[in-house]
């Protein structure tokens, strides 16, 4: 057996991947950070819901909800200290080292620098001592030559230091009663960035390094439960310089036997994560990034099944360091996890892996469940696994290790006969001369450890065993970095539905989970290439910070999609409400994947119109349930309702006038016909919708005889058909859309237009004229969008509209639902459209009058997630009054913040004139993202008031124009054609 395995290939080329790998990952940008410690405990407490997602499914096929309560995860308070102030000032002196934080310090008076610091410091509950100085050399927060202040977790001996205004001060204060005794975790602690290609299932790296919310082996409510966690999933790092150094689990609760780090911090920007150690023992840093695929306008390559786990190792001495990295895959021993059996047979067994060893051994056996009671049941079948607290279950397996050309694989196949845990995955190394690789299976996470951290890396002696790692080792230069990447695959062709096999469509390109590996490397550097040009469109630009992070984490939400072998791009309304691609919540949801992936949408369009009734209407989802039984696939159903036939219209009007694509039009034209005509059908009796339900369903708006929803609604629809049969050469709908129009709006300013005293505005109901809904105008920000200007009779009743809204909706955490009155159920509760609706209407109607002044309502809508919460990979769409999840986990309901991004540049296109237009909110200079389906780009200016040059850039896709301006500044070039390039004037 050799001792680790090497190849010899093109050092060149291979150097110039590792290196543009490297620069690549070192120049990924984030948003957000949460710090983790070892010592930081969290324990679940149940919160009052309607229903959200447990963390912990113990159903098969069946929604993922609980109901009434839900366990959510806090971090237990340490005890605050009392009294807390500085016990010892030693100025001119340092403590070296256990650095918890760098936090930069104001200039104006040096003499307070310790008393500053000192405070910072009785801010966190872990900060034993300070130094502060000003910084003699950049340092994690704080800049060269500013001052700052550094935490310390340990206080070391003080020792002289010449650094200017340097000073160690160390800390008393004696432990009091807590109060409160819970807290949000860190960020990346109750969710964080799924890593996985698209429909292909994830796997989330938390901030504590553990690895949560496995669905890769086809688990979803129609099929098995996601498994919960594995306490043995664990990556390892190693840094020694003239041999001494530290070695951990990167993970800050390893499990037994496998010493930890003292401390995380965790940074998410999708598709990517970090985990960057927090540990003075390691004499370099160490940053984890786990990525996956992410391709703008290629679906096919952005559904490999596969993650990148990739370390960088940093040297900052003056002698050469070695790197270890490791990553250790649990899959076969499935913890808290049961797999109830019909044909079985029941033996002892002194442990979980003793029941796989007995599996293992039976020619019969194809899963196995080791109980609580030290029962081991062997099945000659494989049944759909759910959490059991206490029991361990597994498959019938084995491990091997795969070299080919350019990559080395421990690869563990499921040795099942059918269904949906068919297939393999793996642990895959690429070839470079530089980098040691070497893999080992052994039965515990201890011997694992024992292995990556013997003198010299070898391959184990044997294949037979519960846990397989892969090893890697590299030469870190003096003053350099190094990067150590592995990529681990899957591939489970048949996934299943209700025990039926509607497959992968991922198997259509990749056969196995090797192949998987290699396009994965094969395709690193073009990804990493888009995934930083995607994050530069946002980070780079004039959009607010707390936006920006926003916006680039909400593409998270496509954790819930799937694609069937033959081509059907699905996605459950949410894990918790089983619902299968609502017309009207995708429409919520639908500008990042219409912008990125158009031909998702393009087929889910397709499905919606077939699922027309006679009389025209669209029919609201493809697949009809919610927190109960899951519905059959693809048997269209659903209520009558405002927002889905009027929705499908607009989604042609958007592909139609954004991308200029007219093909769908033209395959769904009778329908959207249809769906016009039924939309007039039930606004015959008032002029515009009667009892009507809508994506605001639990508010009650079908049990009034109108609503301003549902109205504006209408109007929006007959807009868009009315341009749409004008495109089409149809002038008899056009003009029957534009009766229906007017019609409509003076219906809704009859019945719902209240001129009450000091607080015009539209009723939320017909009949309540007090309540005022925070969100009825949610259709005017699709108008905007669309260049269709304002819906309603005129703009001031907007205008005084949207201000009542503010007056009366307002909470410190975003818009209420509906005030004045009551109207139905959570009309107090905090859904997650109105805030960003709100601002997206005012910026539109008032332009740069309105910002930033706008904004503060979406900030603080969205921070109640970022940064209150800390939860934002799990936004729920609706928060109690409490600002607590309250209904449907994961929800789309937030990303109509992505309307904000053409609000604040005014853009406005229609591509079949080859016309695109901006009117940006913000003065120049600035740099704003420009989206379009497949288009990716930005607009800068720079220069002000009459001396201003534009630039408009695209980065992805391609644009072809024949007008292009901002405000009255037009272009004076003809055909324009951008790819990878740009154009300027002024």
């Amino acid at each position: 057996m050799r001792p680790f395995i090497s190849w010899l290939a093109t050092a060149l080329a291979v150097t110039a991947v590792f290196a543009t790998r490297l620069e690549q990952l070192q120049q990924l940008q984030f948003g957000n950070e949460g710090v983790v410690y070892a010592n930081d405990t969290f324990e679940y407490r149940d919160i009052d819901v309607y229903y959200l997602e447990p963390e912990k499914v113990t159903t098969t096929r069946y929604s993922w909800a609980d109901r009434t309560t839900h366990p959510y995860l806090f971090r237990s308070q340490p005890n605050p200290p009392s009294d807390c102030k500085a016990a010892t000032v030693k100025p001119g002196y340092d403590m070296s080292g256990n650095d918890l934080e760098t936090i930069p310090l104001p200039t104006a008076n040096l003499s307070m620098l310790p008393e500053l610091c000192m405070q910072e410091c009785c801010k966190n509950a872990h900060c034993s001592g300070v130094v502060s100085a000003v910084a003699p050399k950049a340092y994690r927060n704080c800049h060269a030559h500013e001052p700052c202040c550094y935490l310390k977790s340990h206080n070391a001996p003080f020792t002289p230091s010449s650094a200017p205004n340097i000073t160690a001060t160390v800390r008393s204060g004696s432990p009091s009663p807590p109060s409160p005794d819970v807290d949000s975790p860190p960020s990346g602690i109750r969710s964080a960035v799924p890593q996985g290609g698209l429909a292909a299932g994830s796997i989330e790296l938390r901030g504590d390094g553990r690895l949560h919310e496995w669905t890769i082996l086809n688990q979803s409510p129609a099929g098995a439960a996601k498994f919960f966690t594995f306490d043995n999933a664990f990556f390892g790092a190693q840094l020694t310089v003239d041999g001494r150094g530290a070695s951990a689990a990167l993970r800050t609760n390893p499990p037994a036997g496998v010493p930890g780090v003292n401390a995380l911090k965790y940074a998410g920007a999708y598709p990517v994560g970090r985990l960057s150690v927090a540990d003075d023992t390691f004499p370099g840093r160490v940053d984890l990034y786990a990525y996956s695929s992410y391709h703008i306008n290629d679906l096919n390559r952005s559904l490999k099944p596969a993650a990148h786990y990739t370390l960088l190792a940093s040297n900052p001495g003056a002698s050469p360091m070695k790197a270890r990295f490791m990553f250790n895959l649990p899959l076969r021993v499935e913890e808290n996890t049961a797999r109830p059996a019909k044909n079985s047979v029941t033996i002892p067994a002194a442990d979980a892996v003793a029941c796989l060893h007995a599996c293992d051994g039976s020619p019969t056996c194809q899963s196995w469940t080791f109980s609580s009671k030290k029962e081991c049941t062997l099945a000659t079948e494989v049944p759909l696994n759910a959490y059991v607290e206490g029991s361990t279950s597994g498959l019938r397996g084995v491990w091997r290790v795969e070299e080919r050309s350019d990559v080395l694989c421990l690869v563990l196949d499921n040795q099942v006969p059918e269904g949906p845990t068919v297939g393999n995955a793996s642990l895959c190394a690429p070839v470079d001369p530089s980098v040691q690789v070497s893999y080992s299976v052994s039965d515990s996470a201890s011997g694992q450890w024992a292995h990556f951290n013997s003198s010299n890396l070898s391959n184990s002696s044997t294949l037979q065993g519960a846990y397989g790692a892969l090893n890697l080792e590299v030469a870190v230069p003096p003053g350099g970095s190094a990067a150590l990447p592995l990529v681990f695959s899957w591939h489970y062709p048949q996934r299943d539905y209700l025990n039926t096999t509607i497959g992968n469509y991922y198997s259509n390109f990749w056969s196995d989970a090797v192949e998987v590996a290699q396009a994965s490397f094969q395709d690193e550097e073009d990804n990493l290439n888009n995934i930083t040009t995607l994050h530069q469109a946002f980070f780079n630009s004039s959009l607010p910070a707390w936006l920006q992070d926003s916006l680039i984490n909400t593409l998270s939400h496509v954790r819930s999609a799937w694609m069937t072998a033959d081509g059907r791009w699905r996605q459950w309304e949410a894990y918790d409400c089983v619902n299968i691609d609502s017309v009207h919540n995708d429409g919520e949801r639908h500008l990042p994947y219409i912008f990125f992936f158009p031909e998702t949408t393009r087929i889910k369009m397709l499905a919606w119109a077939k699922s027309a009734l006679p009389d025209g209407m669209i029919q609201e989802q493809l697949s009809n349930g919610c927190t109960g039984t899951v519905p059959p696939l693809d048997v269209p159903h659903g209520r009558d309702m405002s927002d889905v036939s009027s929705m499908l219209i607009v989604y042609a009007y958007e592909m139609y006038h954004w991308h200029n694509d007219s093909s769908v039009l033209e395959a769904i034209w009778p329908q959207l016909v249809g769906a016009a005509e039924w939309q007039i059908s039930v606004s015959t009796k008032y002029g515009i919708p009667y009892k009507l339900t809508a994506t605001y369903d639990v508010l009650g708006l079908a049990d009034y005889p109108t609503a301003t929803y549902n109205g504006v609604f209408h109007l929006l629809a007959m807009r868009t058909i009315a341009e749409l049969a004008a495109a089409m050469g149809n002038q008899t709908l056009v003009a029957r859309a534009e009766a229906a129009l007017i019609r409509g709006q003076q219906a809704l300013d009859d019945l719902l237009w209240i001129e009450s005293p000091g607080l015009p505005h539209y009723a939320a109901v017909q009949g309540l004229n007090a309540t005022i809904m925070a969100d009825s105008m949610y259709p005017q920000v699709l108008a905007f969008n669309l260049g269709l200007g304002v819906l309603v009779s005129n703009s001031t009743r907007l205008d005084l509209h949207l201000k009542a809204v503010e007056a009366n909706n307002t909470t410190p955490h975003g818009l209420a639902a509906i005030t004045g009155g009551t109207v139905g159920r959570t009309d107090n509760y905090l859904w997650q459209m109105a805030s960003p609706d709100w601002a997206s209407n005012q910026l539109r109607l008032h332009g740069a009058q309105a910002y930033p002044d706008a904004m503060a309502l979406p900030e603080s809508s969205l921070n109640l997630w970022r940064e209150v919460l800390n939860d934002q990979w799990n936004v729920a769409g609706v928060a109690g009054p409490d600002a607590m999840p309250a209904i449907t986990s994961h929800y789309g309901y937030h990303m109509v913040q992505w309307h904000l991004v053409p609000a604040m540049s005014g853009q406005v296109a229609h591509l079949p004139n080859g016309t695109l237009t901006f009117n940006p909110v913000v003065a120049s200079p600035y740099q704003l993202p420009v989206l379009l389906p497949g288009v990716v780009g930005r607009l800068s200016s720079v220069g002000q008031d009459d001396a201003v040059t534009y630039e408009l850039c695209v980065s992805i896709g391609e644009l072809a124009l024949k007008h292009l301006a901002v405000g009255s500044v037009v272009c004076p070039k003809n055909d324009i054609v951008l790819n990878d390039s740009c154009v300027s004037w002024s």
